[in-house]
């Protein structure tokens, strides 16, 4: 009773494998530069000074957000 899947059957299961590991290895890639970019903003909100401060955190949020 064990049946084989065909030949198509098999190149699209395979393929499904391999989009999955690439998107979860894009997705892994991605969460460890967000939490890099996340704790940069906490460094430039903490421990720089008020004029230069404020153009950094800007840039910071403009990249946080294009992660998204």
């Amino acid at each position: 009773m064990n049946v084989k899947p065909a030949g198509g059957q098999y190149i699209a299961m395979v393929l499904q494998w391999v989009l999955n590991l690439g998107l979860l290895a894009l997705a892994v890639i991605l969460a460890v530069y967000l939490g890099k970019e996340t704790l940069h903003l906490a460094n430039v909100q903490l421990n720089t000074g008020e004029h230069v401060s404020s153009y950094l955190l800007i840039e910071g949020i403009v990249i946080y957000f294009l992660y998204f």
